[in-house]
């Protein structure tokens, strides 16, 4: 009785045993992670994943392989080391396998102990981890590009909370643009370091991230460490750190282009002050066709236009005609660089027809190539000088005339007007104040000699000969 017992049992354990088996052979077939056995370095048992992982066709293609020569060459002395450990459940650990075709593949590995028919063996799980490890590395240098790109900024970066505006990080940029260190500022607030000239800007910017996530060219005026005020233009995006909600926010200095800006816009405005009240007239004119670009007032009272009539002429439309040629030549050789500036006296056609003479300067103002631009003209009127010269040149010549016992006469054309030397009047019999007009003149004359006399002066007249008759 008693050996039948002892043979019941144990086939009753062999049946256990048997089902046992059956059951972690249904088991490893169908699970998702790869799993093979291990006794005495040979794989004896292995599932489909396993094959899968692999690379192999079927489980059947692993079977008595070592189960060593399945991992990386770099591996292998710490796989040993954890199946030396396998009394009990390893836990996981990061290795590397080589598959069939000699591909590397990452894998998270553990081993524990088991009966394998009776026998003790080891029972390995592995899980690839090619695309975790793939996503870490990408991770890194994500972190990596964006720690260089965080520090080498020249702008200042800053994550802040978004609810108290704690700083919880900042770049070198920052500590250049107010002066803080990073020891100096992470851990304070916004507030605590009175960042903000104007405590409400923060307010407004938390507001429109809040709103729209994120912001673009926010203007606001900060203080530094030293008290002086930055103007800078910000942009920030909420994002989360640290498991809070922060915002990013790049800082740009704008300081310097804003009084560049300002120094502009006074020059301008003197410029105009300038150009608009001075006392001589000032115009730009284009360099190829010589059409007004721009005319100040005073320009316009000299030649009688409005500023919108001139603008729609060109200067050589209301130059004297006998001052184009020399006043265009003089322009060429300026522009083709053989003279730096002009400097002429000219006439210009009023509106009303009437002359004006001008003193004028010229000088091109170029491109960045040298190419010209256009002109700047200045000019003043110099008809009253012109007319004082003419005056003098006329008692001059008149003074010339009497010393040689010459009688003088000026016919003044425009208003008919004739004017007699004291000598003249003595060599035809007439007293010194009588008025003498060219009838009378003529009058004077023998019959015979009138008609002759009167042709001579209207053909020098109409400026074709000089009158020289006895």
């Amino acid at each position: 009785m008693r050996i039948n017992q002892d043979i019941t049992e144990r086939k009753q354990a062999e049946q256990g045993l048997r089902e046992s088996e059956a059951r972690f052979r249904t088991l490893a077939e169908s699970s998702p992670l790869a799993i093979f056995v291990n006794r005495e370095d040979k794989v004896v048992l292995a599932n489909p994943a396993a094959a899968k992982l692999f690379g192999a066709s079927s489980p059947e293609d692993l079977i008595g392989r070592s189960a060593m020569d399945l991992f990386h060459p770099d591996s292998q002395a710490r796989v040993r080391e954890r199946i030396r450990e396998a009394g009990e459940t390893v836990p996981l650990v990061e290795v590397q396998i080589v598959r069939l075709d000699g591909t590397v593949v990452d894998v998270e590995v553990t081993a524990s102990p088991l009966l394998d028919q009776g026998i003790a063996a080891i029972q390995v799980v592995l899980r690839d981890i090619t695309e975790r490890k793939r996503a870490e590395t990408e991770l890194r240098q994500s972190e990596k590009k964006y720690a260089t790109v965080f520090h080498a900024s020249p702008d200042s970066i800053t994550i802040t909370r978004l609810s108290d505006g704690e700083i919880l990080e900042a770049n070198e940029g920052f500590e250049r643009l107010l002066g803080y260190t990073r020891a100096e500022s992470v851990g304070k607030t916004t507030a605590d370091l009175s960042v903000y000239a104007d405590p409400g800007a923060r307010d407004g910017l938390v507001t429109g991230l809040r709103e729209t996530g994120e912001l673009s060219d926010f203007d606001a005026t900060l203080r530094r460490k030293d008290g002086t005020l930055a103007e800078v233009i910000l942009s920030a995006r909420v994002i989360e750190f640290q498991g809070e909600e922060c915002f990013l926010a790049v800082v740009r200095d704008i300081t310097e282009r804003k009084q560049a800006e300002a120094d502009r816009l006074h020059a301008e405005k003197f410029f105009r002050d300038t150009f608009e009240h001075a006392d001589v007239g000032i115009a730009h004119v284009d360099s190829a066709d010589g059409t007004w670009l721009r005319v100040n007032q005073c320009m316009c009272d000299l030649l009688g236009y409005t500023r919108e009539e001139l603008l729609a002429t060109t200067f050589a439309a209301i130059t004297h005609p006998d001052d184009v040629e020399q006043n265009v030549r003089h322009l060429r050789r300026m522009l083709a660089g053989d003279e730096e500036t002009y400097a002429a006296d000219k006439r210009y056609l009023r509106k009303d027809g009437s002359i004006i003479w001008v003193h004028l300067n010229v000088a091109p103002i170029r491109n960045e190539d040298g190419t010209p631009d256009y002109n700047i003209t200045v000019m003043a009127d110099i008809t009253e000088r012109k007319k004082a010269e003419e005056t003098l040149r006329r008692s001059e010549q008149n003074l010339n005339l009497s010393v040689g016992r010459v009688g003088t006469w000026n016919w003044d054309l425009v208003t008919g007007t004739l004017e007699w030397s004291p000598r003249a009047k003595a060599m035809f019999g007439l007293p010194t104040d009588a008025e003498v007009t060219h009838e009378s003149f003529l009058a004077a004359m023998h019959p015979e000699d009138r008609e002759g006399a009167d042709a001579a002066i209207k053909e020098a007249l109409s400026g074709k000969t000089d009158c020289d008759m006895e």
